[in-house]
């Protein structure tokens, strides 16, 4: 799979699929329930609440209940904030990103913390509801606004590019991109205790007592929506199953050296890139395994690629991009017209060089697919 290439374009328009028809094929990148999901990218407008805010719906396709654990990352992969939500068996929890950054998560409750069935109801089906370790300590005390003070300053400073206080230094999470909106990307994974963890740190994965489980239950939906322009893309959730038994090269492998157990993303795409009115999604493996933050005047690297091909309709070489900074981010959108200068599609191989002794980067392109709301209920 390392070595072979996926359509962005054609993953983009894949539609849910449904559960009692789906099943697994590892290493495929299918579109079933999974033991992660990524949310390759999203934007909040911290300015304008009628500007661009971005909607995930994350589903549990199994009867029995789980947690998920949601953590946000920077567009440099710093995490910011991460929580836990319960999901009773086919449960359905939805996120609106601007609540989050307003502080404020989706308040749910496993069985022991909610005995009432008033936060998170099972309806006429109690063998769906469930409890899990060390969530007494943690749902019994949620209430909005949940992230507040310096993890809130951490979570809205980090994703907008300004200057964050750590351990009496300033450091940056992320690209300034010289406006008011929040960038970055999303991982939710299956666990199965409450706790503070991002998954970049020791004993998350594997171990006597890991916090991430590896049962396939999850999915996700995702929206981009621009209130006041009245439209809405489709985003691709990328759904990661946990496979039975260790294979060289995993998604987090970069931070659990493998205990993850996770399916990896390939390297090279092609994508659709009609310059006009294209939009590509697109995420990176940087390959990078600190997560403390850049000094503010230097920055992050550039991730550079080993290049873009382009064609035309008449099979024309098209590409305007040189290959080394087109794509500079770990978790980025992008007009197509960047790589591309005419209608056609791109041939992008975005394997990182410079990192001696490891797998080829991984990569995600998803290509945004654009809709007027009027009139939407």
């Amino acid at each position: 799979m390392r070595s072979g290439w996926k359509s962005g374009a054609l993953l983009a328009m894949l539609v849910p699929f449904a559960v009692q028809d789906a099943e697994a094929s590892f290493c495929a990148l299918d579109h079933v329930p999974a033991a992660t999901v990524l949310v390759p990218y999203f934007e909040v407008d911290l300015a304008d609440d009628q500007g661009v805010t971005t909607w995930v719906h994350l589903y549990n396709s199994a009867p029995e209940a789980t947690l998920a654990k949601v953590t946000f990352w920077t567009d440099w992969s710093v995490p910011t904030v991460n929580f836990d939500v319960f999901l009773t068996g086919y449960d359905v929890v939805r996120l609106d990103l601007r609540d989050v950054f307003a502080g404020n998560i989706p308040i749910t409750a496993d069985e022991q913390s909610d005995p009432g069935d008033a936060i998170s109801p099972h309806g006429e089906h109690p063998e769906w509801d469930g409890s899990f370790s060390f969530c007494q300590d943690t749902f019994q005390f949620l209430s909005n606004p949940a992230i507040v003070r310096d993890e809130r300053e951490r979570l809205v400073d980090g994703h907008s590019g300004q200057p964050v206080a750590v351990d009496g230094e300033e450091l940056c999470f992320g690209q300034n991109h010289g406006d008011q909106v929040a960038r970055g990307y999303l991982t939710i994974d299956d666990t199965v205790r409450c706790a503070a963890s991002f998954p970049s740190e020791p004993g998350y994965f594997g171990g006597t007592d890991p916090v991430a489980s590896n049962d396939n239950q999850l999915w996700a939906e995702v929206w981009l929506e621009w209130p006041s322009e009245k439209r809405r893309a489709s985003a691709s959730a990328v759904h990661l199953e946990a496979m039975a038994e260790a294979e060289p090269g995993t998604f987090y492998e970069r931070y659990s050296g493998g205990a993850d157990l996770r399916e990896r993303l390939p390297t090279r795409w092609g994508a659709r890139a009609f310059a006009a009115i294209d939009e590509w999604v697109v995420w990176r493996d940087g390959g990078a395994t600190s997560t403390e933050g850049y000094d503010c005047q230097v920055g992050r690297q550039a991730l550079p690629m080993n290049g873009a091909t382009c064609f035309d309709q008449a099979e024309s070489l098209t590409s305007v991009c040189q290959g080394e900074t087109c794509l500079p981010l770990e978790s980025q959108k992008v007009a197509a017209s960047t790589v591309s200068s005419d209608n056609g599609w791109c041939d992008l191989d975005l394997s990182s060089v410079g990192l001696p002794g490891q797998e080829p980067s991984q990569a995600w392109v998803g290509v945004l697919r654009t809709r007027d709301t009027v009139g939407d209920a």
